[in-house]
């Protein structure tokens, strides 16, 4: 008797940006899942995604969707603010069948958002990779290792935590209800960390260092501090000003941004509102210096 190979698992692509077709690719190079469907915005991108897959068959009109005959999976990979429409509409295409999963990877909405298809039958998931899929490419060799929050229907995670660790993630678990809260930390960390370099660096030009050598002195302080954070705790590592009670230093930097650019002082002032929380902790400076400071700070929210 010859055994015969079980066909792979069927994932339909609802959007073909960077995050759904680096994990689409992903699959597909694991024979984990085999790619259908690739529905996006227009030709070109729908053509795209299919290239960078190397499988799948591209669709830009929600007319040509169709739905294969056995269960399958669907990933919605679409932005945050569009989630809602493509459940909505999804649902009413009608196509996704009782035992189906469907799952997006957004790490601010839970998959309570997809309850029009949950309310077909279909179980629903969230997994978001803390990963950046700037360069899909490159996502694809560095994939392995990142971290991805999970939560939804137990049937769905089933599936999906097998298949995530597949792709060599490390998965754990966070509420529905504080999705909020758990992006607002990664994007606290990772997109405001790129806004408050920016600033450093408007803040380094206008005192007549040119980018590259900011970019050589500041590269080891940021690697440095982020370093001391992660391997012992904020409080160990802070330092500056702050830190050590020096309220005339923090007022000079306050004047000087405000010279510059109000909007760079505003955000040295509410960055420094936090820091002083931390200085708190620390017990360094001596409360009078701290409370100069927090004079300081308060008169630049006004």
């Amino acid at each position: 008797m010859t055994s015969t190979t079980p066909p792979l698992p069927t994932l339909q692509l609802i959007g073909g940006g960077k995050l759904g077709r680096t994990l689409s690719r992903l699959w597909h190079d694991k024979g984990y899942f085999s790619i259908n469907q690739i529905l996006t915005r227009n030709e070109t991108t729908a053509n795209e995604a299919q290239d960078f897959i190397a499988g799948g068959h591209a669709l830009w009109r929600w007319s040509e969707l169709s739905a294969p005959p056995q269960p399958c999976l669907w990933l919605i990979a679409v932005a945050d603010s569009q989630l809602a429409e493509a459940a909505h509409t999804l649902s009413q295409q009608q196509l996704v069948k009782p035992g189906d999963v469907v799952f997006h990877c957004s790490g601010a909405t839970s998959s309570t958002i997809l309850k029009p298809l949950q309310d077909q039958g279909a179980y629903t998931a969230s997994i978001h990779p803390v990963h950046s899929f700037a360069n899909p490419e490159k996502s694809l060799s560095s994939f392995a290792g990142s971290h991805c929050a999970y939560e939804g229907d137990r049937q769905a995670l089933t599936q999906l935590l097998p298949a995530f660790e597949a792709l060599g993630a490390e998965l754990f678990e966070v509420s529905a209800k504080h999705k909020s809260l758990y992006h607002a930390g990664s994007v606290m960390a990772c997109n405001y960390l790129v806004a408050l370099l920016d600033a450093s660096f408007a803040s380094f030009a206008a005192a007549g260092v040119e980018r590259e050598r900011a970019s050589q002195l500041l590269a080891p302080l940021v690697h440095q501090t982020a370093d001391n954070v992660f391997n012992t705790s904020p409080q160990a590592a802070l330092t500056g000003p702050i830190s050590r009670g020096d309220h005339t230093t923090v007022e000079q930097q306050l004047q000087a941004l405000e010279k510059l650019n109000p909007e760079i002082a505003k955000l040295y002032n509410q960055l420094g509102q936090q820091t002083l929380h931390i200085a708190e902790q620390q017990q360094q400076a001596t409360p009078e210096d701290l409370q100069r400071i927090q004079a300081l700070l308060d008169d630049g929210k006004n």
